[in-house]
């Protein structure tokens, strides 16, 4: 029997506290090694630094603070090793249309921010976050190809994986509490991505922004290399790889930005001294944000600040803290050419 986590807490010290309760195996009974596991932790990784075991009737709990230990950091060859591998198992790309004779002078912004792709969802949670944004994808593609777009932007990164090494933390090194080791959750997430673009590039040309979050930036930028080199010579769909913090598109006399928008205090000031040249060519100017996980949209100084909703599911993190009723899903934008 797996026991119920109660909980995953990441501390300011960098540490993280773990509850799990259990109403048959006796914790006491295991080594270090044991007791992480138990918690959903790989000893190669983390280390305890306290723990205690308590029992209420039948029912055992147990909480553990632990520390991520001192690990080589992640190699250029072991990402090459992974990515080759999980490159061989992928479908073919599909052969398509080229789409040079649609003129509809409109483009899609496709915003899949925030899914957090391997993090541990609610303890009973049944859904699957890669099916849930595959369904969302398609019911979108079908949405865009009725509408009639010339063009699809989409981000890759912006939290798109939850962690970004082999300690299960954040880029920075926040603990996190995820579901599955760091290969599968590079390669679920390059498989995932790889769906994403098939289906947008059934409906228009796609252009694959990297575009950095905070819990992902290694692992998604090597998902971003992947579809590359998956694409590469398909006029179809494009890749940037630039890892600038912000991207900046012009779609006619439309700004478009593209940040997880957890750094920055004035993005609009940020747009003009950053692109003067784009700010001075349109019109509209729009910053489309993640990192919030709630829909919003605000106006300052001339440009529109759209807060896109997140595809993560809940989990003991976001519980504790109270943040709850969001709705999930895929934030799009079409802009028109010259309105």
């Amino acid at each position: 029997r797996q026991p119920e986590r109660r909980f995953m807490r990441s501390n300011k010290d960098g540490t993280a506290t773990s509850e799990v309760a259990e109403t048959q195996q006796n914790p006491t009974e295991f080594d270090n090694d044991a007791l992480l596991r138990y918690h959903g932790y790989d000893p190669a990784y983390w280390q305890v630094i306290e723990s205690t075991c308590t029992k209420r009737g039948e029912k055992w709990s147990s909480r553990i603070k632990v520390v991520a230990r001192e690990v080589p950091q992640l190699q250029e060859d072991m990402l090459a090793e992974v990515m080759a591998g999980v490159l061989g198992r992928l479908d073919k790309v599909s052969v398509g249309h080229t789409w040079k004779s649609r003129m509809f002078d409109r483009c899609a912004v496709v915003a899949l921010y925030d899914v957090h792709y391997g993090r541990r969802s609610l303890s009973g949670e049944t859904r699957d976050v890669a099916e849930d944004v595959m369904q969302v994808i398609e019911a979108l593609a079908d949405k865009l190809d009725e509408k009639g777009v010339d063009k699809v932007f989409i981000t890759i990164g912006q939290d798109f994986l939850n962690s970004d090494n082999p300690q299960g933390t954040t880029t920075k090194g926040t603990p996190q509490d995820n579901s599955m080791a760091w290969h599968e959750m590079l390669a679920g997430g390059l498989a995932l991505m790889s769906r994403v673009v098939e289906a947008l590039v059934a409906v228009a040309e796609v252009e694959v922004i990297y575009s950095e979050g905070n819990h992902d930036m290694v692992l998604s930028y090597a998902i971003a290399k992947a579809l590359e080199e998956r694409y590469r010579g398909d006029e179809r769909v494009t890749v940037d790889t630039d890892p600038s913090p912000r991207k900046y598109r012009q779609w006619g006399t439309t700004a478009i930005g593209l940040s997880h928008g957890d750094k920055e205090a004035d993005l609009p000031t940020v747009m003009q001294m950053e692109n003067p040249r784009l700010w001075g060519e349109s019109t509209f100017r729009y910053w489309f944000l993640g990192h919030l996980h709630q829909l919003s949209l605000a106006e300052k100084n001339g440009v529109t600040l759209i807060r896109c909703r997140a595809m993560a599911l809940p989990d003991e993190w976001s519980l504790h803290k109270g943040f709850v009723g969001s709705e999930r899903g895929v934030t799009c934008g079409i802009i028109d050419d010259e309105i």
